[in-house]
């Protein structure tokens, strides 16, 4: 009898922590056990002293040289360890170059789904006491939704940030319809109407004139957050009243553009000392300073950006602006030049829920129709869904108990609607048949990077929010047809789409587990479209709902280009517990 999916993830995590044991612990390796500790402390959720103490205490007597003496044991180690989810394990794998690899199946190019498959996927949910919904889709267009008790299938959940795929998908397919061109989503000057633009501050109408549909699409026009002004206005007893998506302006952050630092590194030796680990030499990095935080983006030895946060005083003798401010380096012409460089080529992202109800509301002057009407006749109707609401259903709603606010959601174009997992793996495959098209596959590929990746050729998009008590998670497969549908009460949707696109359909969402590394240069040989080094270049997490892997741009030698692209826009969420909204 094969193992479960829990035994076997158990062993998987079980063998990448011993390999760390043994690589860094025994003989100390102070870079990776900082690294790593830093790292653990900050995807674990909910957030535990006692546990965070103890990471700390065990790290601290193995540079100690404790676990070579064996006066701390693995086993002691492990179970500290082990309940981290799988996607998180397997990045310390990567981050410390451990090695560490597992076969996986051929992927199955006529994906089917057996009765031992459901079996399973029941004894997961079991074995891990997960709150969940799953509905698989095939590409006959069939869907899958398992029938037992463990499967919450027949309650709606919030879709939190997948939502943005609804309203990318709907703007492509105005666009594959002949309601709106190409053409438009890239001319500068996103128009509304006018009783809307009124309502808006006056920073955020200028920069309306200069930015595109598309910039909007992709996190790019510089707009901030109203996300958590929203939730926080929920937790009063007197709700705000949502009946359109202007109803959301009150909330809106009202800082445009990017407040970066940028400055050349030469002693990287300085930075590793600080967490920074595996920065190539002379490799610009972008700082950020959000209060007493400096966030420092940079690119790891696989070529992609990730992040990591320091305490302001280590950069004590550096000028930075203050997120919020509208300043673009005045402080200093020369980088203000080449912000303005890169600002205006959108080689900078900043996740915003602002941007994506804005792209809402042009939705609404371009038909002359509300947001919600326009979404149900070209994306909702056609998907065939039956459940689909901006707000929570009177019947058969479910959500997290310890949530406060969670129930009084409403949507919005950066989402937060309410469906069930069937349901939204009908939008999944509805996905993957307009694919076909090839005008639409290529709308995808030239305005869809926030939720495709041309690479893997998948349309994916996590959401969470409450740090997170809840969580939803959508993929599909365009080269196969296969579609994962998700929605968790806890922080879990990520964990569990990777298992069932791992043990039923052979795909990969996250290669930290799986990929070759190559022991001379410590790369990764065919990394994900996101950073896989852990190195405290932390870029996604599975449990805390996964920031965007950020386009940053990251200036040439000559302190004058800039490369795009180095990494896609994936898989955001809509709280961001360990980086502020506000900072890029």
């Amino acid at each position: 009898m094969s193992k479960s999916w829990y035994k076997q993830e158990l062993d998987e995590k079980r063998k990448i922590l011993q390999a760390f044991w043994n690589q860094c612990m025994v003989t100390p390796d102070e870079k990776n056990i900082t690294a790593t500790t830093n790292f653990v402390i900050s995807v674990h959720f909910p957030k535990d002293a006692q546990w965070e103490e103890n990471v700390k205490s065990i790290m601290k007597k193995a540079l100690m040289g404790q676990a070579r003496t064996n006066e701390i044991r693995f086993d002691d180690f492990f179970n500290l360890f082990k309940d981290l989810p799988r996607i998180d394990i397997g990045r310390i794998n990567v981050g410390a170059n451990l090695g560490v690899t597992f076969p996986m199946p051929p992927e199955k190019e006529n994906p089917t789904i057996s009765s031992d498959d459901l079996s399973e996927l029941r004894r997961y949910l079991q074995d891990t006491h997960m709150s969940a919904a799953v509905a698989l889709g095939l590409p006959s267009g069939e869907s899958v939704v398992p029938d037992f008790p463990e499967n919450q299938s027949a309650f709606a959940f919030t879709l939190h940030s997948v939502g943005k795929v609804f309203t990318g998908m709907l703007i492509m397919e105005l666009v594959r319809k002949g309601v709106i061109t190409a053409g438009e989503l890239d001319k500068p000057g996103v128009k509304l109407d006018e009783a809307i633009t009124q309502k808006l501050p006056s920073a955020i109408r200028e920069r309306l004139q200069q930015v595109t549909l598309h910039q909007l699409m992709t996190h790019t026009a510089g707009f901030g957050n109203y996300l958590d002004q929203y939730l926080s206005a929920l937790a009063h007893e007197e709700k705000p009243k949502i009946e359109s998506l202007k109803d959301f302006l009150p909330f809106f952050d009202q800082s445009t553009g990017y407040e970066l630092c940028l400055m050349r590194v030469k002693d990287t030796d300085a930075l590793s000392d600080l967490g920074l680990l595996r920065i190539e030499g002379r490799t610009p990095v972008i700082l950020v300073k959000k209060g007493e935080t400096v966030y420092v983006y940079g690119k790891n030895t696989a070529g992609k950006i990730g992040y990591t946060q320091l305490d302001a005083d280590k950069f004590a003798d550096i000028t930075f602006p203050e997120v919020g401010r509208e300043t673009k380096l005045d402080q200093d012409q020369k980088y203000a030049k080449v912000y303005d460089e890169i600002a205006a080529k959108g080689g900078c992202a900043r996740y915003s829920n602002a941007g994506m109800v804005l792209l809402g509301l042009a939705i609404e002057h371009l038909c002359q129709k509300s947001y919600y009407d326009v979404l149900r006749e070209y994306v909702v109707t056609p998907a065939q869904m039956e459940c689909f609401s901006m707000s929570r259903p009177k019947e058969n709603a479910q959500w997290n108990p310890d949530d406060p606010v969670i129930l009084h959601m409403v949507g919005s174009s950066a989402g937060g609607s309410w469906t069930t997992a069937k349901d939204l793996a009908k939008f999944g495959q509805w996905i993957y048949e307009c694919s076909k098209d090839p005008e639409m596959k290529g709308l995808l590929e030239k305005y869809g990077q926030e939720f495709y990746d041309a690479k893997l050729q998948t349309v994916s998009h996590s959401g969470g929010a409450g740090n997170p008590l809840s969580s939803a998670f959508l993929e599909v497969s365009l080269k196969t047809g296969a579609v994962v549908a998700v929605f968790s009460n806890d922080a879990m949707a990520p964990v569990l789409t990777e298992m069932v696109q791992r043990n039923i359909f052979h795909q990969e969402i996250d290669t930290a587990l799986t990929s070759e590394v190559n022991a001379a240069s410590g790369n990764i040989s065919e990394p994900s479209s996101e950073s896989k080094i852990l190195s405290t270049l932390k870029v996604t997490s599975s449990v805390v709902p996964p920031t965007m892997a950020q386009d940053v741009a990251v200036l040439g030698d000559d302190e004058k280009t800039s490369k795009k692209q180095l990494c896609e826009l994936k898989k955001t969420s809509d709280v961001q517990p360990i980086i502020p909204s506000e900072v890029p």
